[in-house]
């Protein structure tokens, strides 16, 4: 009986292992497929403002504190 259940434990840790080995065979085929297919993302930005009243210019919706308007 022993002998039978060592070889049942080695068994599961072999098909374990092999599973294991399969998910990460599968997960880098999917990395690769998907570096595949994504878009360049490399698109020029513009430089950083410089001043405040630029930020705004650029970002019209903001408002608060850190713009510097106030609530009437």
């Amino acid at each position: 009986m022993k002998h039978f259940t060592s070889c049942l434990a080695l068994a599961l840790l072999g098909f374990c292992l092999m599973g294991v080995t399969g998910c990460g065979e599968d997960n880098e085929a999917a990395v690769k497929q998907q570096e595949a297919t994504v878009k360049d993302t490399n698109v020029p930005k513009e430089p950083p403002p410089k001043t405040m009243e630029e930020y705004a210019k650029r970002n019209p919706g903001m408002s608060g504190a850190a713009t510097g308007s106030k609530k009437k």
